[in-house]
């Protein structure tokens, strides 16, 4: 596991008892400005199985080809292998929003892979058609790969190589958003049971609650991709790298980072700065 705070997995392993559902999606756009369309929407409804172990039930699928209004870019067709003939046989936006607002409005919780690009791109959807969309809880499958894998081990946290490092490729075409949602099922599923295993392991393993005293925010001036908030505390400094969003240890302290409760550090300095989160 990544030197990362549980406050994550606490979050799904909450909403996971709260819902009996699912709702995953993906899409497909023109590029990736604000105004940029979707050109593709898929999505499935699971059902959640949560008796002896762990399941995902497909209940209900959809795929929705959607043609935009101005020519593809050429990138979006390599990327994707969709064409501006393929999708000149399908409807235009205006006619495919009621089926999209129809799956969305379901019960359940929203699944995807760096789900808020999706959430974007669908909320500007809703605008255009005149719609508010209501956000709701949702769950990122890539926060729980940037907790559970290493960074060391993994050369992007991309959907693509997360799968393949966890090795859930079998049988899928990336870029395309059916695709798309079942490696995202897959590795949901992998993804939980490592949090699961860590909870476990955790359980029996005493970590030490150090007293902060004072934060403080530093920038490397020599490179100004080091960016830290250092945390005084009893026991030794520790720092939040704000670039990669876990915490560290100098080596000259004689603590081990996996010996320090990260959990209670970042309560009391969020407590402490009046903050939401790290990156206030």
């Amino acid at each position: 596991m990544n030197n990362r705070t549980n406050f994550y997995r606490d979050e799904i392993f909450r909403l996971l008892g709260q819902e009996r559902y699912l709702l995953a999606f993906d899409v497909e756009t023109t590029g990736l400005q604000p105004d940029a369309q979707i050109i593709q929407f898929a999505g499935v409804l699971y059902e959640m199985g949560k008796e002896k172990k762990f399941t995902l039930t497909e209940r209900e699928r959809m795929n929705i080809y959607i043609r935009p209004r101005t020519a593809l870019p050429k990138r979006i067709t390599e990327l994707t292998g969709l064409t501006n003939t393929f999708l000149a046989d399908y409807p235009y936006e205006e006619e495919a929003f009621p089926l999209i607002r129809a799956f969305l409005s379901q019960e359940g919780i929203y699944c995807g892979y760096n789900v808020a690009f999706d959430i974007g791109k669908i909320r500007a959807l809703y605008e255009r058609q005149g719609f508010l969309f209501h956000q709701r809880k949702y769950l990122d499958v890539l926060e729980m790969a940037r907790d559970c894998i290493p960074k060391d081990k993994i050369e992007k946290y991309n959907l693509s190589s997360v799968s393949s490092y966890l090795n859930t490729t079998q049988g899928l075409d990336y870029h395309n958003a059916q695709d798309d949602i079942s490696a995202t099922a897959r590795c949901f599923i992998r993804l939980l049971n490592m949090y699961i295993q860590a909870w476990r392991e955790e359980r029996g393993r005493k970590k030490e609650k150090l007293v902060l005293s004072y934060c403080y925010y530093w920038v490397n001036r020599y490179q100004k991709s080091m960016q830290r908030v250092i945390a005084v505390t009893t026991g030794g400094n520790l720092y939040y790298d704000a670039i990669k969003k876990q915490w560290g240890i100098n080596k000259k302290e004689s603590l081990k980072i996996e010996d320090v409760d990260l959990d209670f550090i970042q309560i009391q300095c969020l407590s402490k700065y009046k903050c939401q989160d790290m990156d206030e």
